[in-house]
């Protein structure tokens, strides 16, 4: 699945996490003769979190496993305090303002793609690899991100912030495989953490959203109300932690899922109907275009609005406003602060922050 001439004269800089994905990506990039240097980032600080500091210790523990084991280089690399100021401030203002970020889009946008790409580039490195599940195609010298091969495990919609720039020095050597070949490679290379679980929860809240920003923000009660009938339906201790469409902890005539929330008066308003909650148009920001080639508008698009959604047709369009999109038939999820990503076929356009629910 590697295909660069000449490999043997080529410098790869793996970023290892500990993990099978960016383990095997190490490992098929020796097999295919590259010169590899694994890279341990450290990013969220457990100084103050005991428990994102014995997760960070593990896997760095399991990085030198790898590279013991695949008999290359191990470097170790400390972001901690960019981490901090770039994506985990971020996350907290966002939350703060009532939106709902994805931080792990801002951390490869600023971090893994950008602070270690350039940190890689100064070493000598001709390209720097991770274990994401996406492609990239090259057509008349311009680089195309691609969707991978297995669509339950594609991480395009993670990728979508990434630049012609950035693009011609990264690799992502499983974007051919299913997960499931990955796990035999595994086994075949005899790596050390072929049977190691994946990681599922957000890497600097190991014990949850509500008890991350519990740390950071003071309790907020808030009152619970219908929307229709104005009636108080309940309370909850936390006001920021839920999102548009969550489900909320009240009985009655549920499920109540919030539809919009009164940061200043402390009100989540609730609907117990969910086409309450369908969107039909909404406003981005901050549009980001893998490719220069101009469009135009209005221009017919596949849209995701959160990662392992599905893609549903949808017009982007140049107003007065900035960028609108426009979908064929209303849908959920559609949630201000997370990403609306745009696909034609399996080539990702790029995509926006989404900033403002226009109407039903």
């Amino acid at each position: 699945m590697i295909t660069q001439i000449n490999p043997r004269s080529l410098k790869v800089l793996v970023a290892l996490s500990g993990g099978v994905d960016s383990a095997v990506a190490a490992a098929l990039l020796k097999e295919a003769g590259y010169q590899v240097t694994g890279v341990f980032i450290k990013l969220a600080d457990g100084t103050k979190n005991k428990e994102v500091n014995e997760i960070t210790k593990r896997a760095q523990a399991d990085a030198l496993k790898i590279t013991n084991h695949l008999k290359i280089p191990l470097l170790i690399w400390n972001f901690q305090k960019d981490f901090k100021k770039i994506v985990i401030n971020n996350f907290l203002s966002q939350w703060q303002k009532g939106l709902t970020p994805n931080p792990c889009i801002i951390c490869n946008e600023k971090i893994k793609f950008g602070l270690f790409l350039e940190r890689a580039l100064k070493n000598k490195a001709d390209f720097v690899a991770t274990g994401h599940y996406a492609r990239i195609n090259i057509k008349m010298r311009q680089y195309y991100l691609m969707t991978a091969y297995d669509k339950n495990k594609d991480q395009s919609y993670f990728l979508y912030r990434l630049t012609q720039k950035q693009l011609k020095f990264l690799l992502f050597p499983l974007g051919g495989y299913l997960k499931t070949e990955v796990r035999l490679l595994a086994k075949q290379f005899k790596l050390p953490i072929f049977d190691k679980e994946e990681s599922q929860e957000i890497c600097f809240a190991p014990l949850g959203l509500e008890n991350f920003l519990n740390q950071y923000f003071k309790i907020e009660p808030a009152l619970i109300k219908d929307i229709k009938t104005k009636k108080v339906l309940g309370q909850i201790s936390q006001i920021y932690r839920y999102t548009i469409g969550q489900k909320l902890p009240v009985g009655g005539q549920g499920p109540y899922y919030v539809k919009k929330k009164d940061l200043k008066n402390k009100i989540i308003w609730a609907t117990n109907n969910k086409t309450d909650l369908l969107i039909k148009r909404f406003l981005i920001k901050e549009v980001n275009f893998i490719n220069s080639a101009p469009w135009r508008s209005p221009l017919l698009v596949f849209v995701q609005t959160r990662y392992h959604q599905q893609k549903h047709k949808a017009l982007m369009k140049r107003n007065k406003k900035g960028i609108i999109v426009e979908f064929f038939q209303p849908q959920l999820n559609v949630t201000p602060g997370q990403s609306a990503v745009f696909y034609q076929g399996q080539t990702i356009l790029g995509g926006g922050y989404i900033s403002q629910i226009l109407d039903k």
